[in-house]
């Protein structure tokens, strides 16, 4: 059951890849970043995670075979349109979590950065790519969280994304 349209909703491709640590880079927060999140954990399986958010009154806005979008939930005291569960081997591996706006403001993105850097400490990598940017932190045991901010095609048009991401 795919999510319904929404104009501002971003236009999900199947592109996507992993963050990798720089070689460089060595563990200085010594547990994991992401104990939770929406109430779930990495490694929950799909149907406990889908029985969990129904349960838990969150808006299930549709799901296919490796993925659930939920719309309208609250993470590091903020409201976000969207956010997407992605489940590999039916266990849940990664998720996401979106906020657009018509113009740039990027004000969202400035105090989710400071505050993931006071949690995490300086990102293990950051680029600033003239009209958007993006910092990953890595946790000692593989996990990360990536905070972007980006222009994307909704059916709406083009719109400004904030967009944290958190990986196991």
């Amino acid at each position: 059951m795919a999510p319904p349209t929404r104009p501002g909703r971003p236009i999900y491709s199947g592109g996507w890849h992993r963050p990798l640590p720089p070689q460089a880079w060595r563990p200085t927060y010594t547990r994991p970043l992401v104990g939770s999140f929406l109430g779930l954990t990495f490694g929950i399986a799909f149907n406990s995670a889908l029985d969990y958010l129904y349960n838990s009154s969150y808006a299930v806005d549709g799901y296919g075979q490796q993925e659930v979008y939920v719309r309208n939930v609250s993470e590091l005291n903020f409201m976000w349109d969207d956010a997407t569960l992605y489940f590999q081997n039916g266990v849940l591996v990664r998720s996401q979590f979106y906020d657009s706006s018509y113009g740039y403001d990027s004000s969202r993105y400035g105090i989710l950065y400071n505050r993931l850097s006071a949690m995490y400490g300086a990102p293990a990598s950051y680029n600033n790519m003239g009209s958007g940017m993006s910092a990953t932190w890595f946790g000692y045991s593989g996990d990360y969280v990536t905070l972007e901010y980006t222009m994307m095609n909704t059916s709406a048009g083009y719109r400004y994304f904030t967009i944290l991401t958190y990986g196991n």
